[in-house]
């Protein structure tokens, strides 16, 4: 159904009270930095007066550079298109003889939709409506897009480096033509510590301390997917944790279970023939050979060097099998030194992949990564029309953190959101479609803090939360909050507009 659309959810933060003022804010003098799939620039919601791009700059760090193109300057990958060889390709008979860049995402057009919903200007019509009607956050904003790279390394995005570039590139961009910043990711892991110790959430909160800079992340739509399990092991008691393994599964299944530093814990595991594999002890790192002929790594690592607690990493792979074996498999978690007990397992996205069952399943704790970050605002995801409108989506990922911190911070509307279309991605003309996601929720806020930015280009993140989690309104819905699944209530774009200080 054509339910929640921008045309909607734009009054339902009631951002468009502060697009009409008096005196009217629309993001002009601000940068939106959007790390994504990249993004269609040839769409028309993204340009200005005169059709002259609002795209200052796109990295593509995918890209080799050919001919005259180049990477960034400070960095030895990707390509670089400035202002001017996007006005130039706008201009010529086929933009991408110039300007080499597509959305990758060739599915769903991702970073273009994203970016639309923070900063299109809905210029054109489209999906049988007239010009203006699905209209951005921030219209006027300028548009800084990284197409950043797909992470190859198994420990996840939360040691990724290339990330990690694409935060300071836009940081720095910004800073050079002297503009305030609030950059939008929209993805996010399931690998990783969930308590802000990553490498990529240290190095993104450090980034972070300047006036005029911002960061918004999605909370991940992990919510009822059954990718995180809990639990306490005993001393000397195994504690088994079930998970069902789907069929055709011929991937690589990642899984990652972090305790604390104190603890020792030893690791079986079990496929669904009972054949329970050799015992894993902790700072030993091996590859199995199942039974079964499926293969499993297991890296059961000590006091890591950025929490100092204790991680198993686990890899199920088909090994000669054409498949990972189908049904319930679990590991066995044996407690040699307990101090504490508590333990957290995540599994990584990707379809199709293995789900928790039993007593312990946990939905909560399911923030990606880098979205529990200590400085980062992460935002989840309620329904604005249609069944169940006002409350939570399903998908909507839950807090805490793993270290018992609140996300995600606050709520916006995510659910059937109509946005700009990139070319080529499904059959058909139109210039807009829907998706649904809380990386749909999250460039709501992200373009919400641009008009605080325009109003007081001053502001710092610590500052910016403040306004948004101070207005944050609570109803039948969010119940009592802050909370877990709501954070601090539904985003309110006017009341936090009005709270930032006017610049001193």
């Amino acid at each position: 159904p054509m339910d929640s659309e921008l045309d909607l959810s734009l009054p339902e933060v009631r951002a468009n009270l502060v697009h009409t003022g008096p005196p009217g804010f629309r993001g002009t003098g601000v940068i939106v930095g959007i790390i994504d799939s990249g993004i269609d620039f040839t769409h028309e919601s993204f340009r200005g007066v005169g059709g002259a791009s609002r795209i200052t700059a796109i990295w593509d760090q995918n890209l080799t550079p050919t001919g005259n193109e180049s990477s960034p300057s400070g960095f030895t990958y990707g390509v670089e298109y400035t202002k001017a060889d996007i006005d130039e390709a706008l201009a010529a008979s086929n933009p991408f003889s110039v300007v080499r860049h597509r959305d990758q995402d060739t599915l769903s057009g991702h970073g273009t939709h994203v970016a639309g919903i923070a900063a299109g200007d809905g210029s054109v019509e489209g999906n049988g409506q007239p010009a203006f009607t699905f209209v951005g956050v921030a219209p006027e904003a300028e548009i800084i897009v990284v197409a950043n790279r797909p992470e190859t390394s198994a420990f996840g995005i939360g040691d990724s480096a290339s990330t990690l570039d694409a935060v300071a590139y836009i940081f720095n961009k910004a800073s050079s033509l002297r503009k305030p910043v609030v950059i939008n990711q929209s993805q996010g892991d399931n690998l990783g510590p969930h308590d802000g110790t990553s490498l990529l959430e240290r190095g993104i909160d450090n980034l972070l301390g300047e006036p005029g800079r911002a960061m918004i992340k999605s909370a991940g739509n992990a919510g009822s997917d059954r990718i995180h399990a809990s639990g306490t092991v005993a001393s000397g008691e195994p504690e088994t944790v079930q998970f069902v393994v789907p069929p055709n599964d011929s991937t690589t299944d990642a899984f990652d279970i972090w305790y604390p530093g104190a603890d020792r814990f030893d690791i079986e595991i079990v496929p669904p023939d009972g054949n329970t594999s050799d015992v894993v002890t902790p700072g030993t790192t091996t590859t199995l050979n199942l039974p079964n002929e499926n293969r499993v790594f297991v890296g059961s690592v000590l006091n890591d060097p950025n929490n100092n607690d204790n991680r198993i990493f686990i890899l199920l792979l088909p090994g000669s099998r054409p498949a990972v074996q189908q049904g319930t498999w679990a590991f066995a978690l044996h407690g040699t030194s307990v101090s504490d007990g508590r333990f957290d397992a995540w599994i990584q996205r990707g379809p199709p992949i293995p789900r928790f069952v039993g007593p312990h399943l946990d939905n909560s704790r399911t923030i990606s990564v880098p979205g529990t970050s200590s400085e980062v605002i992460s935002v989840a995801s309620y329904i604005t029309k249609g069944p169940g409108a006002g409350n939570i989506s399903s998908f909507s990922s839950r807090g805490p953190t793993r270290d018992g911190r609140r996300q995600p911070q606050i709520t916006a509307p995510g659910q059937q959101i109509m946005s700009m279309r990139a070319p080529n991605i499904m059959s058909g003309s139109d210039r807009y479609h829907l998706l649904q996601g809380t990386s749909m929720a999250a460039p709501h806020v992200t373009l919400i803090v641009a008009l605080m930015l325009q109003k007081n280009n001053g502001l710092t993140q610590s500052q910016i939360s403040d306004c948004l989690t101070r207005t944050a309104h609570s109803d039948g819905f969010t119940q009592a909050v802050p909370n877990d699944t709501w954070g601090h209530g539904k985003v309110d774009a006017q009341a936090s507009f009005g709270l930032c200080p006017e610049p001193s």
